[in-house]
């Protein structure tokens, strides 16, 4: 997110630019006959015909022959050759409006931090006390201390609170103590909508207070209570970024864990609040939890400050290994000693100390596994050691991770590591080498072909593949893309689906990173109780490639008529999320997981077997799951591929 800069500022700049009026000062359009867009030659490519479109309707545009389009920002990094940060000001000072001067303050961009450190700190001790004596939060207290089994000391040392459910609430509290504009500079409270007014944010939530390292509450997470038929939005929430909160930089409990990560030398990372909570309360002091997002460069620096050794703890399903392989390039490029533990199928770490205690779970700890031992090992279960082309394979996926970690290049670490790798494989370390100086140099080129093509470093920083972005606007699909593609028309056309396909999807169910990355930014979007609309997300959104992706799915959407199709099969608009379409392409998609869990357990299978000539429970379990498939494959009436 560009720096000083909230969302709500980017859509009010969005807002007020006409993008035909933009264009038009450079561009002769033409109003297109029997319709309500314009069109021009395209400035992009040798155009003889008026491909280019501008709607007004979307606030977008669209050359037809060559698939640029994006939105107002998009226009003006392309035609002005300048990053995304640069097109808002220059944007903002044509709309005429002032930038802010405090990183991410938004409104409140005059109040000073101190302001702000007071009054989060005042309104934790107000959801805190509501949480403790309020009779409305007597679900809130059953939940926490009844199901979740968290003590009173447990409750009091994390801050843990409740906010009832009424949307003036805090603001009354704050009446003649705290003026509204800075409640809503700390992200306590949201504008009404059409910017008039405030109303209170986490309404008929708990709230958990994220500390900054100092234990100074710099936002609040937010979970709604089971079974709450009134509550709105996604089940856990963070405050919006803020002049003090950056949830990339911050890792939840740190403030509390510090200590005894500096003593064991040890820090396990456990995903969300209420894991950290849990295994804090155990007794395993030395916990952090992450805060919705994948562990970042930040986090990996934060936690080298106070340990030698990271353990990261995820849960034993597919979802929980992709996320730990995720993380393992960040930890490459630093001399940490990272390693996985991975916990039963079916068990959070929470589920794995109410069933096993304590101490089964520090042993896992001292057990987990080295990061290229965990590596090795997934890609020797997929592929095996048989043949030469299986341990290539196996050396390839290694060393694309490798690529991915410019830090470590040149490095005694990657010495090390390529040594191992050779060694393991029986392949010589010159080959290996060979093959990695090959990918880094591939990696080099693309990376130079997108600075001159115009978007320059924005899509540098980013990651965004322009040839993989420019292949699936080309038309040249796979049938896994073809389906997510289908899948995020309907998100962005018809974005109040969106809680359902989240609740049922993963962005680890996207295989092509470009998707991936759009529906990670819904993800964000809906974590701030935002809807993501196509609007929304082109707003959000600061690569120009991934804006001209939205663009193209959006005008799919259209051309198919996604939103008329998906209204006219239901009742009414609240059936939507059972509209036939989405469930189908849902259905897909979870059919899709289901063959490649089954491909990775035939793997697992015949690693093995190799490895101990019979069947162990492990691959018993294994046996179990491939039959288990196999019967669904009968039902889906699928022939195994």
């Amino acid at each position: 997110m560009s720096p000083g800069v909230s969302i709500e500022f980017k859509e009010l700049v969005r807002a007020r630019t006409d993008i035909v009026s933009l264009i038009g000062e450079t561009l002769a359009l033409s109003p297109r006959r029997g319709g309500q867009d314009y069109v021009a030659l395209c400035p992009f490519h040798d155009d003889h015909n008026p491909s280019f479109h501008v709607y007004p309707e979307r606030q977008t545009y669209r050359c037809w022959a060559c698939n640029e389009g994006g939105d107002c920002f998009s226009w003006v990094m392309k035609t002005e050759n300048v990053d995304f940060p640069e097109a808002l000001r220059m944007l903002a000072e044509r709309a005429h409006l002032e930038m802010p001067k405090t990183a991410k303050a938004g409104r409140g961009s005059s109040q000073s931090k101190a302001e702000l450190y007071e009054v989060l700190a005042w309104a934790e001790r107000q959801f805190h006390q509501c949480l403790l004596h309020a009779p409305e939060a007597e679900r809130a207290r059953r939940y926490l201390m009844e199901d979740r089994g968290f003590s009173q000391e447990t409750i009091q040392a994390y801050g843990l609170g409740y906010h009832p459910r009424d949307w003036q609430w805090l603001l009354d509290r704050a009446r003649n103590v705290y003026r509204p504009e800075l409640l809503y500079a700390a992200r306590l409270v949201r504008e009404r909508r059409g910017g008039v007014g405030y109303r209170d944010d986490f309404v008929g939530r708990i709230l958990f207070p994220i500390r900054d390292v100092r234990g100074r509450t710099v936002a609040f997470g937010a979970r709604v209570l089971p079974d709450d038929s009134e509550a709105q939005g996604p089940k856990y929430l963070n405050s919006p970024e803020s002049a003090l909160f950056t949830k990339s930089r911050l890792l939840f409990g740190l403030d509390l864990a510090r200590h005894a990560i500096k003593d064991a030398g040890t820090a396990v990372v456990v995903e969300g609040y209420t894991d950290c909570i849990a295994a804090y309360q155990a007794g395993i002091r030395n916990v952090v939890g992450t805060l919705g997002t994948a562990l970042t460069e930040h986090h990996v620096l934060g936690l080298k400050r106070w340990a030698e050794r990271v353990v990261l703890v995820y849960d034993g399903d597919t979802a929980g290994q992709a996320a730990a392989e995720r993380s393992l390039s960040r930890f490459l490029a630093y001399d940490t000693d990272l390693r996985l533990m991975t916990l039963p199928e079916g068990e959070d770490p929470a589920e794995f100390l109410a069933n096993r205690g304590a101490e089964a779970f520090r042993e896992r700890v001292d057990q987990a596994e080295e990061a290229l031992e965990y590596k090795l090992r997934l890609e020797i279960g997929r592929y095996g050691l048989d043949t030469v082309r299986a341990r290539e394979q196996v050396m390839l996926h290694v060393l694309e991770l490798l690529s991915e970690s410019p830090r470590v290049a040149g490095t005694p670490r990657e010495d090390a590591i390529l040594g191992q790798l050779a060694r393991r494989l029986a392949i010589s370390e010159q080959n290996v080498r060979r093959h990695l100086s090959e990918m880094r140099s591939s990696r080099r080129a693309r990376r130079e072909a997108a600075s001159r093509s115009g978007w320059g470093q924005t899509a540098m920083e980013s990651g965004a593949d322009v040839n993989r972005v420019d292949r699936l606007l080309s038309g040249t699909l796979s049938a896994d893309e073809k389906l997510e593609c289908e899948l995020l028309e309907i998100i962005l056309s018809v974005p109040v689906v969106f809680d359902q396909v989240r609740h049922e999807l993963t962005d680890q169910d996207f295989g092509h990173p470009s998707l991936r990355q759009l529906f990670v930014v819904c993800c964000e979007l809906a974590d701030q109780s935002l809807e993501p609309s196509i609007d929304r997300v082109l707003t959000t959104l600061e690569d120009a490639d991934l804006k001209r992706l939205a663009t193209w799915l959006d005008a799919q959407a259209a051309q198919k008529d996604v939103p008329g199709v998906m209204r006219r099969s239901v009742h009414s608009p609240g059936d939507l999320p059972n509209a036939p379409l989405l469930r189908a392409v849902l259905e897909r998609v979870r059919w899709r997981r289901e063959r490649t869990l089954h491909e990775q357990v035939r793997g697992q299978l015949a690693g093995q077997n190799r490895l101990t000539g019979g069947l162990d429970e492990h691959a018993k379990t294994l046996l179990r799951r491939a039959a288990e498939f196999h019967q669904k494959r009968i039902v889906h009436k699928e022939p195994l591929t």
